[in-house]
């Protein structure tokens, strides 16, 4: 019995822990029973509890999505790729859907909660809490896959889902339900495929979002000698388009749900507007802050041919080759401006609006803007002696590296 529970279970300091815990939360409030003639209902002193149940029951929905997982495990990847292991047969360390042994530990909280709970809609939501943060976890497993299709639609569903929870008990689970069926039909087809999909999966996040699996490879030199040494010079990292647009849809439903929940959440009527009209000057500050950001990633060591002063005696005010850098610019001023004037004259549904201005000048940064490698390639810049500089150290240390390759064979 106690191997059947132990299959799923985390390490006993951690359980210990949260028997302690509670045993102490349950130790005070008979102690204030006691103080008071046993006539105190004790119904506040059960907040802590409750609320370290559903802290526990998040906790224990990362566990299980991570703690199994072998895309999250380089090493435990690596090691049951060298095995017969195929789809059909257990894993190794545990596995990775959820089993009847989830329901009685999820249910067991839920029990525990249940006496004299001063908010019962809390401690019914344990199970969404669990299944939210198991869901919620799974994406770094798709992202580490490159299964963008399910990552995104447990992404944005994870962002609307929790507006359901204002809604009659059932609609939040049914939909989080949905949503990991919708994990773990990616997990079957990734666990299915995983001998042959093993080379496209990625050790760091920003090169699976940046790259290919093939251009990742160049990067990490996992080509070997003496492909390595062959390749063509790395170029510069570069976010594909699409993945651009999805980014900033994903934040704009971000933003407009938290709207929404903060709204719901205060039962009055224009709360939304009202918030939304408090944080657009800050929503402005952080676009130009981005888009800073992405100016001096851009042109980092690739300076203007011109100085503003050498622009204004030659008469070259607009360099269209370097100049389009500053591309992105135009439509984030397009689009702050009309929401500005929106904002000033308090106009309805600016909610909106500023979701609306949010989505475009993300996509602007993200999507609307000249390929690094093509624009640093092509424009009439001045190389900064940074570059120059950067350039001899990654070279010197990419030789030394293949230096010790050669004598490592030898």
């Amino acid at each position: 019995m106690i191997r059947w529970w132990r299959t799923v279970l985390p390490s006993s300091q951690y359980v210990g822990l949260f028997v302690l815990a509670i045993l102490t939360i349950e130790a005070f409030a008979m102690y204030d029973q006691l103080m008071n003639n046993w006539r105190n209902p004790v119904v506040e002193i059960h907040y802590p509890r409750d609320f370290l149940l559903i802290a526990c029951a998040f906790a224990y929905g990362i566990f299980r999505a991570s703690a199994f997982s072998p895309f999250l495990r380089n090493e435990y990847r690596d090691w049951l790729l060298t095995t017969p292991w195929r789809y059909g047969k257990p894993l190794p360390l545990g596995p990775l859907r959820l089993i009847p042994q989830d329901v009685f530990i999820v249910l067991f909280l839920v029990i525990l909660g249940l006496y004299r709970p001063p908010e019962p809609q809390l401690i019914i939501r344990i199970p969404f809490v669990f299944l939210f943060a198991y869901t919620l976890c799974s994406i770094f497993s798709f992202v580490v896959a490159r299964h963008w299709f399910v990552m995104y639609v447990l992404a944005f569903g994870l962002t609307s889902t929790p507006l359901l929870l204002f809604l009659p008990f059932g609609y939040a689970e049914v939909a989080i339900v949905l949503l990991y069926t919708v994990a773990w039909l990616g997990f079957r087809e990734i666990l299915i495929n995983l001998p042959v999909q093993a080379d496209t999966f990625t050790t760091n996040f920003n090169y699976s979002f940046l790259m290919d699996a093939e251009t990742e490879a160049r990067y990490t030199n996992k080509l070997g000698n003496p492909f390595d040494q062959l390749r063509p010079d790395l170029p510069p990292w570069q976010l594909p388009r699409w993945h651009g647009v999805m980014i900033s849809l994903l934040i704009g439903t971000f933003y407009y749900s938290g709207l929404s929940v903060i709204s719901l959440a205060s039962g009055q009527p224009g709360v939304m507007d009202d918030i939304a009209f408090g944080n657009f000057p800050m929503m402005c500050m952080m676009i130009f802050v981005a888009f800073g950001v992405y100016l001096v990633t851009m042109t980092n060591n690739h300076l203007p041919p011109l100085s503003l002063l050498g622009r204004l005696r030659t008469g070259r005010l607009l360099i269209p080759s370097y100049d389009r850098v500053y591309s992105p610019a135009l439509g984030i001023l397009t689009v702050v401006s009309l929401a500005s004037e929106q904002w000033w004259n308090r106009g309805q549904n600016f909610a909106i609006t500023s979701t609306a201005c949010l989505i475009v000048c993300g996509m602007c940064l993200l999507v609307f803007t000249p390929n690094l490698a093509e624009w640093q390639l092509t424009s009439s810049c001045r190389i900064g002696m940074g570059a120059l500089g950067k350039q001899s150290a990654l070279q010197a240390q990419q030789q030394k590296k293949n230096d010790q390759q050669l004598a490592s064979s030898g």
